[in-house]
Formats: C-alpha cells, structure tokens, sequence
C-alpha cells in the first residue's frame, strides 16, 4: 500500500472531469438520483424513522431540502435525515461486489450541499454522484468480503462515498479531499449487532455516513485536516476493518476504465436484496391456488444470505425485511413483496401455512459463486410426489437483468402511487433525464423533486 487515499482524492478532484466520455455515464447518473428521490420521498413518512426527525427538528435551518415533511434544513440535518429516509424502505441500490449500498449517503450528501449553492450546475451535481459511487463502491471492494461478517459496509464505505461527492461540491483541492476522507473514514462505522437484535439501526448508519461524509468536507474547506493515509495505512481502515484487505482495488483502472456506478443492481423488491433471488425463483413458480397441494419448500442460497436474511421467526416489519422464507411465502401468497407488504407481523393466514412449509439450505456451488452472482433456487415438493424447480442467478435489477429505463419509471410510479398525483411522478422522471437541458442545478432538481409541496 502506498497513496491509495490521495489517488482517490486526486480522482474526485481533477480526473474526474472527463467522466462522461463514458457512454451511458450520466443516464445512469440521472437515474440513480430518481431513484433516490422516489426511495426517500416514499421513506421520509415511515414511522419507523419518525424519532429521528422529532430530534433533528428543533435545530434545523438552513437551505437544504428535507424529504416528506414541507422543512429546509441546514446541510448536516438533511444529509442525516435524509440519508435515513432513502434506505428504510429497503428499495435502494446497491452494487453487490463491495456488498454496499452505494447511492444512499452519496447523494444525500451531495445534494445536502448542492442546495446550499445557487450558482451550482447539474453537471457538476452528477459529476459528485458518480464520483461518490466510485469512492464508497472501491472501498467496499477493498475490505470484503470478511468486512461484511461484523460491518454493515454501507455505514462504514459510505462515509467516504459521501465525503468525496461532498467534496466534489465544495470544489476542494486535491489536498482538501485527502483530508475530508480522512476524516470521514475515522469516523466510519456500523455493525451488524442491530439486525440480531431486531433493532432499528439501519437507516441510523445511513444518515451518519452522510452527515459524517459532509461534515468532514466542511471541516476541511476550513482548512482542518485529516489523515492522508486513512485507507492504506498501518492504523488506517484495510487493516482495521478487513481479514484480508485487497489495497489493489482501490486505485486498479481509476479514470482508466468505465465507472463503477454502471455496474449497480436497483430493487424491485423492498426487502433485503439476499432475499430477492428466492423471491423470484417462488415467483417463477407461483401458483397460489395450489397451495393445499404444497408438502414443502426447500431455498437454496449462499451462507452470507442466511446469516444475514435467515430471521427464522420475524415479529416486526424490519426482521420480516430480513427473513428470506417470510419475503418467500408473501411473495407466493400475494405475488408482491412492497412497501405495504409488511404491516400484518406477526405472520399469520396463509402466509404462515406456506412459511412453516419452508426450509433454508446453504449451497457450498452458490457460496463460490458469489458476489460476482447473486444466486438462489427454489424446490417445491408436492403431495404427489412431482418436483417443481428453479434457478435464478442475477435478480432482477442486477446488471444482468437491469431495471433502468421504463422499468425504472413503474417502479417510482410503484412507490410515490397515492402520495403525489400522477402527473407530478412522470414530470419527475421526465425532468431527470434532462439534465443536458437544464444547465442550473437548482431548476433541475425542482423539478425532479416533484413539485413545490414536496421540494
């Protein structure tokens, strides 16, 4: 390891200005902010996140937008605030080799502190998020896949993620961005203890790896400075945070090769994105009417799915979103696993008989095949005796099976439906593929905000 940190630094800042010679850069750019906009319009009302806007309130002023609630706010409040609106839903992106979430802090970082800058331009907005998807997925990648056993990498990747779109913003220097992630990654945390304990913390990481991202850029336009070496070095985050840290894919083809935010996956699904092979294949299968004849289910999967999405007795909304046999059995009885999909726990009716009529079964085949695929079957045992199987290896959304396009417009038609009138929804998604159109930031993302009640 040598200057991986000041690499990257030097990537937001100067190399990155030539980022849309890339094609399909910036539609993916674009996409990825309605997407965001759609997750965290739609999460902002969850009474599950409600606390932390009843602490955040008092405080705020500012400029910056606040999803769902009318409010503006200063920038460290809407990064936190919404940061934790966009990922309660669980339908925001992620890119699977560095098991991150990459869009969540990035962008609410980013536009924290764009709508703090009349003179800012779109350019330079989407110029930030991509930016930031490189930080925060490069990082993922460089400490997993034994990182992800204690830490929840979005909380922990994302924090610098959300420093370098900040500093993008910001204009910082090459220096000023060293010092910003530096001071974003000492600050990077989250661990996993939360989904044991069927605790809310989730969306917290994501809201502090934004503040943390933006508080660090802020900190260091002022000129204070931060370790330049908070990745590589001795005491720095590889060592800390990784069995086996790979230093070589922070910096290997940077500026050189397409951007990683081309290779996202999106959700259809609002669950854990490891339950999401096993919902399809029981989608594929789907025959609900058949259910008396079903003797069992057997979900074959890799052993970082189980551990993660393998809650064997959910009692709450947020365990349900992490139990791959409850999101199974819903999805065979209603054929929909949503945003309202999770308001009858504890389990009963139907989706209890075909849950108790599950079995989870770890595949050493799927375990090598990860993360490069994200694999999982499903095997229906009838009374008969007959078999029904299938196989899915790329979910829908993974790059393989993209949602992108008109598949990403029914699915922010899906979640924002009987919050905003429809018009105002396809005004959003057509303004955000118009950012070449609109040279200010702030027109821009009016319009892609949906409207002066929700801006």
């Amino acid at each position: 390891m040598s200057d991986e940190t000041r690499q990257l630094a030097q990537y937001g800042a100067k190399t990155s200005q030539n980022l849309w010679k890339y094609p399909g850069a910036r539609e993916m750019a674009e996409e990825a902010v309605l997407d965001w906009v759609a997750c965290t319009i739609a999460g902002a009302p969850d009474i599950r996140i409600a606390p932390l806007f009843r602490m955040a309130k008092p405080r705020t002023s500012g400029n910056a937008w606040i999803a769902g609630h009318g409010d503006r706010g200063h920038p460290l409040d809407a990064a936190f605030l919404n940061g934790a609106s966009s990922h309660v839903l669980e339908l925001d992106d992620i890119e699977r080799t560095a098991y991150i979430h990459p869009g969540v802090a990035t962008v609410a970082a980013a536009m924290a502190l764009a709508d703090d800058d009349p003179a800012l331009d779109t350019d330079t907005f989407l110029r930030a998020v991509v930016v930031g998807y490189e930080v925060a997925i490069r990082v993922g990648r460089s400490v997993n896949p034994s990182h992800y056993e204690m830490w929840h990498t979005t909380g922990t990747a994302g924090s610098l993620g959300a420093a370098a779109a900040a500093s993008v913003i910001l204009d910082l220097n090459e220096e000023e961005t060293t010092w910003a992630l530096g001071n974003a990654g000492t600050e990077a945390a989250g661990l996993w203890q939360f989904n044991a304990d069927g605790a809310l913390t989730k969306p917290y990481h994501v809201g502090m790896a934004a503040l943390h991202g933006v508080m660090a850029a802020l900190a260091a336009r002022e000129g204070f400075s931060g370790a330049h070496r908070i990745l590589e070095g001795e005491q720095g985050m590889l060592r800390a945070m990784s069995r086996e840290p790979k230093p070589a894919l922070l910096t290997e083809g940077l500026g050189d090769t397409p951007p990683a935010i081309l290779g996202i996956s999106r959700k259809r699904w609002a669950s854990c994105r490891f339950t999401h092979p096993s919902i399809d294949a029981v989608m594929a299968l789907r025959d609900p009417g058949r259910s008396h004849e079903v003797e069992s289910v057997l979900l074959r999967t890799f052993n970082t799915a189980i551990r993660v999405a393998g809650h064997p007795n959910p009692k709450t909304p947020q365990e349900a979103k992490f139990s791959m046999r409850y999101c199974s059995a819903l999805a065979w009885v209603s054929g929909d696993v949503g945003i309202h999909s999770f308001a009858s726990i504890p389990i009963n009716g139907e989706v209890q008989d075909f849950f108790e009529k599950i079995h989870v079964e770890e595949s050493t085949h799927y375990n090598a095949l990860m993360p490069e695929k994200m694999p999982g079957a499903v095997t229906i045992t009838w009374r008969d005796g007959s078999v029904s199987e299938t196989e899915v290896l790329n979910p829908e959304g993974d790059p393989e099976n993209p949602i992108v396009g008109k598949k990403l417009d029914a699915k922010v038609h899906s979640m924002l439906r009987g919050m905003l009138a429809d018009s105002q929804i396809q005004g959003a998604i057509a303004a955000a593929r118009r950012s070449q159109e609109t040279a200010r930031y702030r027109e821009w993302i009016s319009h892609l905000r949906l409207g002066a009640n929700v801006q």
